[in-house]
């Protein structure tokens, strides 16, 4: 066959007892590595770019006004219209959580009883994209607008002021006092 260590000569050398450790050491050294494949992941594709929460917070304010200058330029007597949205924080990512309650009674001597309470918690993880372990979004906050500003053609018309107003107050939910309508330069564009 081969003249290597594994031929069928060399191994009547070795004992019963030493091919059994040799399997008993092989056989862990493969549960070792592959436990340590659990922790350590060494694709190149594991590498997640979580986006920053700022720019989270930009894109919905970009969103949020391109929609807003969608809706708003079809109401009669506004024109060209340009919009800025401004918020207060980020997108804010909410995790399942999993939360466990102990509750020890001790007895003390005589009638006293003593009541102990813990708590813990702990985000729920799962097996995410590439085999990467990742905290369970459940849901995502988005930021509480601080205020909009409209500039449009007939910002100048009480009439289409009121109602991009009404418009703007009623698709965000904030009070009319968070929205500024003004007059767009006629050579602006």
């Amino acid at each position: 066959m081969s003249s290597g260590i594994f031929s069928v000569k060399n191994l009547g050398k070795f004992s019963n007892k030493k091919i059994s450790i040799a399997i008993v050491v092989l056989g862990i050294i493969g549960i070792v590595l592959i436990l340590l494949s659990d922790l350590i992941h060494f694709s190149p594709n594991d590498t997640k770019t979580v986006s920053n929460p700022q720019d989270l917070s930009s894109e919905f304010e970009i969103k949020t006004a391109e929609r807003l200058e969608n809706i708003i330029s079809h109401i009669n007597g506004v024109g060209r219209v340009k919009v800025m949205v401004t918020v207060e924080s980020g997108v804010e990512n909410v995790y399942e959580k999993d939360n466990k309650e102990t509750k020890d009674q001790q007895n003390e001597s005589g009638s006293n009883t003593q009541i102990q309470h813990s708590s813990e918690s702990s985000h729920v993880i799962i097996d995410g994209d590439n085999g990467a372990q990742q905290a369970l979004l459940t849901k995502q906050l988005q930021p509480k607008i601080l205020g909009v500003v409209v500039v449009c053609d007939g910002g100048a018309n009480p009439e289409v002021k009121e109602a991009v107003i009404n418009t703007v107050s009623t698709a965000l939910g904030i009070t009319t006092n968070q929205i500024c309508v003004n007059e767009m330069q006629p050579n602006s564009h």
